[in-house]
């Protein structure tokens, strides 16, 4: 799933960059500095959505280490 986001994200990207150089009538300088500052948001974006995902992986992990510590302490007290 995040395979396909990710693709995705390229190819939108890659032709949004495209059309914007092929339709503005900016100068060649403020198209440059308009790409760069999309890029630079498009890259935080990225940045936030991988950080809120780590964690989101690192909540789960810590719980199925929680849950397996229940479990063996369960079975232990069962024995």
């Amino acid at each position: 799933m995040m395979g396909s986001f990710l693709l995705g994200f390229v190819v939108g990207a890659t032709l949004s960059a495209t059309a914007v150089l092929l339709l503005t009538p900016s100068s060649g300088t403020d198209t440059r500095q308009g790409i760069t500052a999309r890029l630079n948001v498009a890259i935080e974006a990225g940045r936030r959505a991988s950080s809120a995902r780590e964690q989101e992986l690192w909540s789960e992990f810590r719980q199925r280490l929680e849950d397996d510590r229940l479990a063996a302490a369960n079975r232990q007290n069962q024995a």
